[in-house]
């Protein structure tokens, strides 16, 4: 339990795009309040924060709107492994994070909201985990956020047990490699 993983989500990533449509000041609002939550976490819990990218994403777009911190692509299961708070907006790798019972955060951004939902809710909503929307206004409580952080993760186990089923039970599920 080292660090804090953010799990990014490119917004101009060619599958994205026909979905959303973004402008240059969307992008840097966005950039810059994710940076300000990422900071107030890793301040509230003197740990690192680390952001895992899709190998399809360019690093050059990370230098330039996440310069402060940390970016690598092909190494999400290891840092799953090591991570105390998990963040992410919508990946598959979650699953990885539900069934170790890692602490997952879901952001909520207006530049991954769709016409009702954010895209992070599809998670969510099923695994009943903490949410935080993006803003200006970062104040992060620590007890109280592990409080129901702690109270997420017990949840897990309905998730795992409707969505995750037998393969779970099996000790060589690849999921868990």
């Amino acid at each position: 339990d080292e660090i804090i993983l953010l799990m990014d989500m490119y917004p101009k990533y060619s599958e994205m795009s026909q979905y959303y449509s973004y402008n240059d000041r969307d992008i840097k609002l966005h950039y810059r309040r994710l940076s300000l939550l990422l900071n107030q976490l890793s301040h509230e819990f003197k740990k690192q924060v680390i952001i895992s990218i899709h190998p399809k994403y360019p690093y050059s777009f990370y230098k330039k709107y996440l310069k402060n911190f940390k970016v690598t692509k092909n190494k999400t299961n290891d840092l799953i492994n090591k991570s105390f708070l998990i963040l992410f907006f919508d990946s598959s790798a979650i699953i990885k994070a539900i069934i170790l019972n890692k602490k997952i955060i879901s952001i909520r951004s207006d530049l991954f909201k769709g016409k009702k939902n954010y895209n992070s809710d599809i998670y969510s909503s099923k695994l009943n985990n903490q949410s935080i929307k993006l803003s200006d206004n970062c104040n992060i409580d620590k007890k109280k956020l592990i409080i129901k952080l702690n109270k997420s993760v017990k949840k897990y186990q309905l998730y795992k047990n409707n969505f995750l089923g037998d393969k779970l039970k099996s000790k060589d599920t690849e999921i868990l490699k």
